[in-house]
């Protein structure tokens, strides 16, 4: 299948007004990439375990939980800082907190927060790291209480000494034990060679792992913190401090997770409160698993979300230190699409030309990737397609304006090609057990490149409606 990178819109006659359209909306960052790439090769380049773990050469880790690789606010009265951490609950003197479930909530029932409730979660969760030293899994999975984990795999570029130690060992309790998992790594990366580099390194510890997609049932999540004490978001290697926009915060988090989508599996980010307000505000993240901290009764980010870690002084059976505690409220596992192996599951890849205003929507990464470097923006999976189905979806491509359609109607795709736009094949199968459906929108002012637009996302279908655009129902389904 070819593709056809029109940047320039011609005017045309109106030829044929289709029942279908896509184009949303894109929010550009007003701030360019931090120039410069990092050396991505070289073992000597040092980024420090952000758990404390002094790595030589390098300085132990700063973000809004550590301060010298020391858990913040050890010796701080009950309070509230402004990344929505609380500090009483990270005070080193505190009593670590015992969970139970109580019917369909969860309940401290002893500890420095005792009495507080978490209603409605969907999942009880932990992340682990070497930080909780060699856990007994079989006591944390007797327990009763854990639905599933989040494990560190390491931290920052892709070099061996920045592995977690305990990765295989957390992975391999998991599995036999039955405890649903994801992964997550410490970023420092200051621009997407790094960010390419933090991806490769996960990419490389599933692998050694013997992971494939379908074995990894939450998603790989990329851990935004790091400050380095200067109060905002920055980058740092060989003890080198870059401070790092929202923009290219944007663009790293584009480049970690689209690597990790490419290779078959899930992503998501791993904030606080005050990062995601203030920091993390580009509408790329919304494509993306979000994943917020805030130490307190309850979660007060006013966005959505998928998770919230809600403290760092839980204690469980099985694990000798205090250990952050989680919650699923969306059903993360149940949101794997089925047969998730990359043999059963075509990712649905969706691009954004900003000369033109249209979107294009491709299963091809070398589609993708010269699209890109033609100037397209890649804005991340929009849905997932089985490998094959008895519902295709065919892709049609109009010559005279560049603009590219799809359908599952046989008459429409015959007509089209009558009137002249070039028939270009089966660019993806539907999903016959109708599990999730994408809705087709169609923009009456707009008649060249653009004029549809496809989306799973029922708060993009609805805000494009009450704009002018004209919804047009449901186009096909996907997984």
């Amino acid at each position: 299948m070819r593709f056809s990178p029109k940047i320039a819109a011609v005017s045309v006659a109106t030829l044929f007004v289709l029942s279908c359209v896509y184009a949303p909306l894109r929010v550009f960052a007003e701030e360019t990439e931090v120039s410069g790439d990092a050396n991505t090769t070289l073992e000597m380049s040092v980024q420090a375990d952000p758990e404390g773990d002094e790595a030589s050469g390098g300085a132990l880790a700063n973000s809004f939980r550590y301060e010298d690789g020391v858990l913040v606010g050890s010796d701080a009265e009950s309070s509230t800082d402004d990344s929505g951490i609380s500090l009483l609950s990270l005070d080193a003197r505190s009593v670590p907190n015992t969970w139970q479930k109580q019917g369909n909530d969860y309940v401290v029932v002893s500890g420095l927060n005792q009495g507080m409730r978490v209603s409605n979660a969907k999942g009880f969760g932990i992340d682990v790291s070497h930080h909780q030293g060699v856990i007994d899994w079989a006591k944390v999975k007797s327990s009763g209480l854990v639905d599933y984990v989040i494990i560190r795999c390491g931290w920052g570029s892709d070099y061996t000494s920045q592995d977690d130690t305990q990765f295989i060992n957390n992975v391999r309790g998991c599995q036999q034990n039955g405890i649903p998992f994801g992964i997550y790594l410490y970023s420092y990366a200051y621009n997407t060679s790094m960010a390419v580099s933090e991806a490769n390194h996960v990419l490389r510890m599933l692998s050694a792992a013997g992971l494939t997609p379908s074995q990894v049932s939450y998603p790989i999540y990329y851990d935004l913190e790091n400050e380095a004490k200067i109060g905002r978001p920055a980058g740092e290697e060989d003890g080198v401090v870059v401070p790092v926009s929202n923009s290219t915060l944007e663009v790293m988090a584009e480049t970690f997770c689209s690597t990790i989508e490419n290779a078959g599996y899930r992503s998501g980010v791993y904030a606080n409160r005050n990062w995601w307000n203030n920091y993390l505000t580009g509408s790329s993240f919304s494509q993306w698993s979000k994943w917020v901290a805030e130490y307190d009764d309850s979660c007060s980010y006013g966005g959505n979300y998928d998770m919230w870690q809600c403290m760092s002084d839980g204690t469980l059976p099985g694990i000798s230190t205090n250990v952050d505690i989680n919650f699923d409220f969306t059903g993360l596992k149940d949101a794997t699409p089925s047969g998730s192996g990359t043999t059963n599951l075509s990712p649905m890849m969706r691009l954004y030309n900003p000369n033109s205003g249209e979107h294009l929507y491709s299963s091809s990464i070398n589609e993708r990737n010269t699209l890109t470097q033609l100037g397209w923006v890649y804005e991340g999976i929009s849905w997932y397609n089985p490998a094959s189905s008895s519902t295709p979806v065919y892709r049609l491509y109009n010559p005279n304006n560049g603009d590219h359609h799809y359908t599952i109607s046989v008459n429409e795709r015959d007509t089209l090609d009558m009137i002249g736009w070039n028939y270009e094949g089966i660019c993806w199968y539907a999903d016959d057990s109708q599990s999730s459906p994408v809705y087709r929108l169609f923009n009456p002012n707009q008649l060249n490149e653009g004029a549809h637009l496809f989306t799973t996302s029922t708060n993009e279908r609805d805000t494009l409606a009450r704009i002018g655009w004209i919804y047009e129902g449901i186009a096909w389904y996907s997984l």
